[in-house]
């Protein structure tokens, strides 16, 4: 059995790799379909398993749902040294950390250095100066954090009127002139009837193309600068952010994710009348620093040096996924 580590300060994946070339599947002609290839691996009459390799495994997998230091490590990089941010020092921290831990477990522990990129988060902020039926000089403080990659505002901030709409259909559909120079919101609320069903991933996967290019398409209509409601099921008064991407050839303009409550409140205030938000962002892109992803290996005891390798490749693409063992990194 060989198990290897990766780790960098966004990611971190487990591999359970067999290194038994006796138990390897008999050679049985390529099937034509990438879900072919998957039920050949996983089917029991072909599977490169032992019956007794996979009740190890499971005795593995029902440890680890019982015994709390997968969880008691989790809070420690998120509790103790925080938000991970490529780039800064609690990413450099996460590093050392991992790697020392893992140390610990007897792995032998090479650093892989690769350039990150360095972009800071800065200031957020954004308040409502003007909605209908607003107590005279009184403002409402809109929950706020920056997309990840986002341009700044000015020091002090834009003060525009708020377009909330539900869809790029609907943006589309807004003459031009009512956009330009505004703000909009795009709140698309995340669909809890899917994810109850078990398909949360498939709900943000509906959601996350306005967080990865609204801001442009927003920005490709003239507005200011863009807003999204939080992905997630959560009506939390808590923004998630994540990242963007800025097309070629339109302006970038400042991005932010607001709460979904606070979405909420903006969606039914814009149907009343006008409202105008002084938003606040001040990110900055530094420089690329260097960091590391962590490789953490078990040797095998049986074929510590020489592990078989099986790859299946999905039908139509380069992408690899490695199924059963992965040799020794050179």
């Amino acid at each position: 059995m060989k198990i290897r580590f990766f780790a960098s300060p966004m990611v971190a994946a487990f591999f359970v790799l067999n290194c038994s070339a006796q138990n390897a599947p008999a050679s049985t002609p390529s099937p034509n379909s990438f879900l072919e290839r998957l039920t050949t691996l996983t089917d029991s009459d072909s599977r490169p398993w032992t019956a007794e390799q996979v009740a190890t495994m499971g005795r593995i997998r029902d440890a680890a749902m019982t015994d709390p230091n997968t969880y008691n490590m989790l809070a420690h990089l998120t509790d103790n040294i925080g938000p991970r941010l490529s780039g800064s020092p609690q990413a450099e921290a996460a590093v050392e950390w991992v790697a020392a831990k893992m140390r610990e477990m007897g792995t032998s522990v090479t650093l892989e250095k690769t350039t990150v990129p360095h972009w800071v988060r800065g200031k957020e902020d954004a308040v409502l100066t003007v909605w209908p039926g607003m107590p005279p000089g009184t403002t409402q403080k809109i929950v706020v954090t920056a997309l990840g990659n986002s341009v700044p505002t000015s020091a002090d901030g834009l003060a525009a009127n708020v377009i909330v709409v539900s869809s790029f259909a609907e943006l589309r559909r807004v003459p031009v002139d009512e956009i330009k120079g505004k703000i909009v919101l795009f709140n698309r609320p995340f669909d809890k009837e899917l994810t109850a069903q078990g398909f949360g991933l498939d709900a943000y996967g509906q959601n996350i193309a306005y967080r990865g290019i609204g801001p442009s398409f927003g920005a490709s209509l003239g507005a200011v600068a863009v807003l999204v409601r939080s992905l997630g099921s959560g009506d939390f008064r808590l923004p998630h952010t994540g990242l963007t991407l800025y097309g070629a050839g339109v302006d970038k303009v400042p991005a932010a994710a607001i709460s979904a409550e606070d979405a909420d409140l903006l969606a039914r205030l814009s149907k009343q009348g006008s409202i105008t938000m002084r938003l606040t962002l001040t990110p900055k892109t530094l420089p690329p620093v260097s960091s590391y992803n962590v490789i953490a290996d078990w040797k095998g005891w049986e074929y510590p040096n020489n592990c078989k390798e099986i790859i299946v490749e999905p039908e139509g693409t380069t992408d690899n996924i490695r199924v059963g063992a992965i040799g020794a990194m050179p």
